[in-house]
């Protein structure tokens, strides 16, 4: 419970409030125990230390949960941890690791068959790489289309946005903020007004790939 309401203070960027949820699993967790449990709460730490900026810190602590949870064959968060370490590795300016790490991290995924772990690291991808490349959400579009991810379908419509902008194709641009205002209020519609409060300052991570900032 502590890790999936960090993971939600994340998606609302309440980066604060995520790391303080993490430290209490890890005064709650011994050292040694449930190691999937403390590897997934790295991975949360490493993510707020992407969101944050902090590029290099970031990088140490998602390469460190990769090659730990690799060598214990927990599949789904060594190639999440990659994905989110591609992430890092772009604003750090190593291009071609970083598209290298995404390929590596979305093949992994697909074997394990985890349609929710492959679309965060879509999102991933899309946040940094979304000028430069269309249908990155495509191995998943079938499943956001089912509306059964509301935050990832955000984050797909802003890069389509991202994408058209890019273009010039001010038309299409216009097209995909709309549509990703609808999807942010129907988000918004189920929470409470603490919550859609912070959705409405910080709306989401920008396609552009600068981290929690409003579009």
């Amino acid at each position: 419970m502590l890790l999936s309401a960090a993971w939600c203070e994340i998606d609302l960027c309440r980066l604060g409030r995520a790391q303080e949820l993490v430290d209490e699993l890890a005064a709650t967790v011994r050292k040694g125990e449930m190691l999937p449990l403390q590897l997934d709460a790295r991975l949360v730490y490493g993510r707020i230390l992407l969101a944050s900026g902090q590029f290099m810190n970031a990088a140490f602590v998602l390469k460190e949960v990769h090659e730990r949870a690799r060598n214990a064959q927990l599949t789904v968060l060594a190639e999440t941890s990659r994905a989110l370490w591609a992430e890092t590795s772009w604003h750090l300016r190593d291009r071609v690791k970083c598209k290298e790490m995404f390929q590596s991290a979305l093949l992994g995924l697909r074997a394990t068959g985890s349609k929710v772990a492959i679309a965060d690291a879509c999102a991933a991808r899309a946040r940094v790489m979304a000028a430069s490349r269309r249908d990155l959400f495509k191995p998943v579009a079938e499943l956001l289309d089912s509306g059964r991810l509301p935050a990832v379908a955000l984050e797909r419509f802003l890069a389509d946005g991202a994408w058209q902008r890019q273009r010039g194709d001010r038309s299409a641009m216009a097209k995909a903020y709309r549509d990703a205002a609808m999807a942010l209020n129907r988000i918004a519609s189920g929470l409470n007004d603490t919550d859609r409060a912070a959705l409405r300052v910080h709306p989401g991570p920008a396609a552009s790939g600068e981290g929690c900032s409003e579009p």
